[in-house]
């Protein structure tokens, strides 16, 4: 018969993993995901948070974009409740799996991204459900869809303003992203080594700090002099955003019914890089018309390497342990290869 650990054997392998202060803090950690609970990236993300020992998770999928549900779906239920069902069986320190609601505010596209904002950060979500307690700031926010959608820059901006940290992603066919905006001055500590006399070797801990470019600058750079790795990376992001604000959808010219987007996309793809001042030599055509092919879709490689990334990051900044990325994540699942990049304006 198969072992199941209790709860003092996960405790004792995680403070092993993670060391004590770092696994309060994870224990005590509030972490709000909005997404399609059916999708892989969405449930990658997830799972390794649980599997981490997050205090708190919060599931929300208002302010998901539509197209989601058309994407590579995960193996923990096709929707939030059954997802949450699975979550609470793997983990049995994290004693808080939520579905909650995202405030109008964010959702409402009648509502402009200047306009008034909720009073409090409580007034971020509510929960799905009566009874529940009221809302408590989460540590950490985290969106899975387009980066500069709408409701993703009123949640950044929310977020920035409130002191909460924001991270965005999405997967497209062989590639995924996600950016992460922790405000300014987010401190974090990092182990240093040294040798003495004697060929002694001393570990301590030092602190340092990082400042992140907000969503609505790292949206407005400019990619003249940007080097040719992060443009084929951002660039790419951009064109689909502006792919999906004319059409409503990502590219699929591999589906009969869209043979015309693979043109659609190139041309729109050509009108931004004279828009950023770009020579048609550094746009990244075949990575462009690879998205056109297959933006639609996701796989599942590109979830859990991007999901398993994205925890991790989201684990540096609940605890303050070592370097978090400043600011974009790409991977590219053709090359097996992934880049960190810094986008400022």
């Amino acid at each position: 018969m198969e072992h199941e650990p209790g709860a003092d054997e996960v405790y004792d392998r995680q403070i092993r993993l993670w060391g004590v202060e770092a696994q309060r803090a994870i224990t005590g950690a509030r972490v709000l995901l909005i997404a399609d609970m059916g999708e892989s990236l969405a449930q990658e993300v997830a799972k390794n948070l649980v599997l981490a020992g997050v205090g708190t998770l919060l599931l929300c999928t208002h302010g998901v974009d539509a197209q989601a549900a058309t994407r590579c779906r995960g193996v923990f239920g096709d929707d939030v409740m059954s997802f949450v069902a699975n979550m609470c069986d793997m983990n049995p320190l994290v004693k808080h799996v939520h579905s909650v609601v995202l405030d109008d505010y964010f959702v409402n596209n009648d509502c402009e991204l200047g306009a008034e904002h909720p009073p409090s950060v409580s007034a971020l979500y509510h929960y799905d459900r009566a009874g529940a307690n009221e809302p408590v700031a989460p540590n950490v926010v985290c969106r899975v869809g387009l980066l500069f959608d709408l409701v993703a820059l009123k949640l950044a901006r929310y977020c920035r303003m409130t002191g909460v940290a924001y991270m965005g992603g999405m997967s497209f066919g062989p590639f995924g992203c996600f950016l992460t905006d922790a405000g300014e001055n987010r401190v974090y500590s990092i182990e240093k080594r040294e040798l003495f006399k004697g060929a002694e070797e001393k570990i301590f801990t030092v602190e340092e700090a990082a400042s992140f470019q907000a969503f609505s600058a790292c949206r407005d750079a400019r990619w003249e002099t940007a080097p040719r790795r992060s443009l084929a990376a951002f660039f790419v992001v951009q064109a689909l955003e502006a792919f999906e604000k004319e059409h409503g959808r990502l590219p699929s010219s591999i589906d009969a019914q869209h043979s015309g987007d693979l043109e659609s996309f190139r041309m729109m793809a050509k009108q931004l890089a004279q828009q950023q001042g770009l020579d048609d030599k550094r746009v990244p055509w075949d990575t462009l018309d690879e998205c056109s092919r297959s933006a639609a879709t996701s796989m599942p490689l590109v979830s859990a390497i991007l999901g398993g990334a994205w925890a991790r990051e989201i684990i540096k900044l609940v605890t303050g342990q070592d370097k978090p990325i400043n600011n974009f994540y790409f991977f590219n699942a053709k090359l097996v290869h992934a880049c960190v990049e810094t986008i400022r304006d």
